[in-house]
This record gives structure tokens, sequence and C-alpha cells, in this order.
């Protein structure tokens, strides 16, 4: 986006041009559909990029977590933490999680609702041939 509000290449890269701040986009259309692109350009805190952030969880029994965030599915949480090994944490055993402040700014304050429309379209298109589909390299 040359938007000189917003200025997200000084943070995102695509195809190798850009910041390394803030996740690489190159892929982000394979990744996040269109609302979940929505979601995370208006509420950056809400949900994290892989290896982006920090998160505190409180499991069920009480005990507290805190790890960068590795990977996550529908099933578990992966976290790097003090340990050697990441920590599976699966989610049913969470009985809340709390995200650290991401450091993008609300886009839906900075941009009008057309630049942040179309936003959403040029970030959906971009696709590499490979698509991950549950954990697997599947060709497009």
């Amino acid at each position: 986006n040359n938007n000189p509000t917003a200025q997200c290449v000084r943070c995102h890269s695509v195809n190798g041009s850009g910041g390394e701040v803030g996740p690489k986009l190159d892929n982000i259309g394979n990744i996040l559909n269109r609302q979940q692109l929505l979601e995370a350009l208006i509420e950056p805190s809400i949900r994290l990029a892989p290896g982006y952030g920090t998160v505190t969880i409180t499991l069920k029994d009480g005990q507290k977590v805190q790890g960068v965030l590795i990977e996550e599915n529908d099933k578990e949480l992966l976290l790097r933490t003090s340990e050697a090994e990441p920590l599976r944490v699966p989610l049913m055993r969470i009985a809340s999680r709390e995200n650290s402040m991401s450091a993008m700014p609300a886009m839906g304050r900075m941009i009008s609702r057309r630049e942040l429309r179309d936003l959403i379209e040029y970030l959906g298109s971009l696709r590499n041939k490979k698509r991950v589909i549950e954990g697997e390299d599947k060709e497009v």
C-alpha cells in the first residue's frame, strides 16, 4: 500500500520488497479469507501471525503459560517458551487467552472505507502457487 498514512511497506514485504518487522504478505490470500483480512486490518491484535506476538494463556487448571505463537490450528496452539522444545497446548485445555498488542496500527482509523476495501482485494490476490491446507502443501 502506497498510502502515506498507512505505510504498510515499512513493516511488511511482498516479493522480497519492503520491511521485515511484520509478516511477509506474499501468500496472505491463501492464508486468510477476506473477512479475516478485514478483521486483521481493523483489530490487528485479535489475530497474531505466527512468530509475531506473545500469547498469555490461562489453562482450565489455573496454570498460566506465556510464549511466542509459532503455530495455531483448530486443535492446538504451538508456543515457543523458555523450554528447549515448543509447547503444544490443546485448545480444549485453555480457559482464556490474551494476545500482546500488535505493533500494527488499526487501519480502520487511518484509511477510508474505499481504501480499506481496495487493500483487502489486493491482499486477497496475493497467492503463491502452493496453498497450505491443514499443514500440507498442496498445489493450487
